[in-house]
């Protein structure tokens, strides 16, 4: 198979320890032929091959992701994760053992809570049975959904009547102004987020 591009005089990063520099890649139909110097891999150019100088800059393998925001899915690594949790016991016990290893967190936050988590729809009652004086969230993998107790929605201004008629939002009002909202899951995040 004659390769359809040739990327060469770059200055390739290969992430092989054993072979961690290169000077040229050849690739076809979505896969990596050939890595190496830069004269034997452009031996391999056939008549309609593609053949790109990279002017010494530097070309490292491809970031393939959907979605994800770098900063904050690094953060997200650090708080508690909840994959392959199931039921209030497991939920309660994964969550009392982060929280006391990170007693100075302003809220315990956890990712990767499936929608099926209980066996009912997650309510602020549950996390509050989990744990009731300190605020803990919980989000699920899609991050299109944050369940909070009622000292997490109270620490980010709301109270346990903040849920407004519509989904995913929660109403804040305070003396003297007009009603807004603003999506639930960023008052509860911003209000535990660390400022960068």
């Amino acid at each position: 198979m004659s390769p359809e591009t040739i990327i060469t005089n770059a200055k390739v990063l290969t992430m092989d320890e054993a072979h961690p520099r290169a000077e040229a890649v050849a690739f076809a139909g979505g896969r990596i032929l050939a890595v190496g110097g830069r004269a034997e891999v452009e031996a391999l150019a056939g008549p309609g091959t593609r053949v790109v100088d990279a002017g010494g800059r530097t070309l490292l393998p491809g970031f393939v992701e959907s979605h994800l925001h770098l900063v904050l899915g690094g953060n997200e690594l650090s708080q508690l994760q909840l994959g392959g949790v199931s039921g209030l016991d497991a939920l309660a016990a994964a969550f009392r053992a982060y929280a006391a290893a990170n007693p100075g967190l302003p809220l315990v936050m956890a990712q990767g809570a499936a929608y099926e988590i209980l066996d009912h729809p997650v309510t602020r009652a549950d996390l509050d049975r989990v744990i009731a004086d300190r605020p803990i969230a919980m989000m699920a993998p899609d991050h299109h959904t944050v369940w909070a107790n009622t000292a997490a929605l109270q620490a980010a201004g709301g109270s346990p009547r903040g849920a407004s008629r519509s989904p995913g939002r929660m109403r804040r009002s305070g003396p003297r102004t007009r009603r807004r909202s603003q999506p639930a899951s960023r008052i509860v995040r911003r209000k535990g987020s660390p400022r960068w």
